[in-house]
């Protein structure tokens, strides 16, 4: 993983993307790395690692949405929001 840098010092937005990474990738807790990732965009959304973060995130839902073992394995209860879906019709609404 590259660790991404601000002003040459390792800032707390990259230590907290770090973090979800690894546990991410590393642990494989995809429950809590979502958690983090959200957090991560929440909290610092005009940031590298909050792009990154929302990319990782949607790396998540799409593994999930094609692993129907991952549902059999699992509680099917597990709560999961979308933010901010859209219109229904695809298109974008401008304000």
């Amino acid at each position: 993983m590259v660790v991404m840098r601000h002003n040459n010092e390792t800032s707390d937005v990259t230590r907290k993307y770090a973090n979800a990474y690894a546990v991410h990738h590393s642990e494989m807790d995809l429950h809590e790395a979502l958690g983090l990732y959200r957090e991560i965009l929440n909290m610092y959304p005009d940031t590298m690692e909050a792009r990154n973060a929302n990319s990782q995130i949607h790396s998540i839902v799409m593994l999930l949405v094609h692993t129907p073992s991952f549902w059999g394995e699992h509680d099917k209860s597990i709560p999961f929001e979308v933010e901010n879906p859209g219109p229904t019709n695809g298109k974008r609404v401008s304000n």
